[in-house]
């Protein structure tokens, strides 16, 4: 995911403003850390325990192992990241998708739409179109396109 939404008033958020009682706006801006984290290193919008993302939270915010889980305890239970995926050691904020840019969004919304139609790369974990398939998805829609306008594409 290259960018993701951040609407102008998430501030106002009632789930946001327990966050910010508490944890004060270091804690608002933590959250956000979490989604660039998930946006840029996740997939599906879970980043693995793998990953050592509490350690780079840790050692970003300067703050506390304990401080840190009563932080993402509490953004489980503001159902801001996913309680079941905390408990696995991992990171997972359903609401990305929401977050997602357009782009993002479009090929998610394409892959649900051909995934039957799709192979995919069995020596890669990340579900990602071989180059094949894409190519091939390509040609496809440019005899499409080109069929529809024969107009453009007709020697004189």
């Amino acid at each position: 995911m290259k960018w993701i939404r951040h609407n102008s008033n998430s501030h106002r958020n009632l789930k946001f403003q327990g966050i910010i009682k508490r944890f004060g706006w270091k804690g608002y801006g933590l959250y956000w850390i979490c989604c660039e984290l998930v946006a840029e290193q996740g997939n599906n919008y879970r980043i693995l325990a793998s990953k050592s993302w509490k350690n780079y939270l840790k050692k970003t915010s300067s703050i506390s192992d304990k401080k840190l889980n009563e932080f993402l305890t509490a953004l489980a239970e503001a159902n801001l990241i996913s309680q079941k995926a905390l408990k696995d050691g991992d990171l997972a904020i359903p609401k990305m998708k929401d977050y997602s840019d357009d782009y993002t969004k479009q090929l998610r919304r394409k892959a649900e739409q051909t995934s039957k139609k799709l192979s995919y790369d069995t020596t890669r974990h990340d579900t990602t179109r071989n180059d094949t398939t894409h190519v091939s998805f390509i040609e496809r829609k440019m005899k499409e396109f080109k069929e529809r306008n024969k107009s453009i594409f007709k020697k004189k």
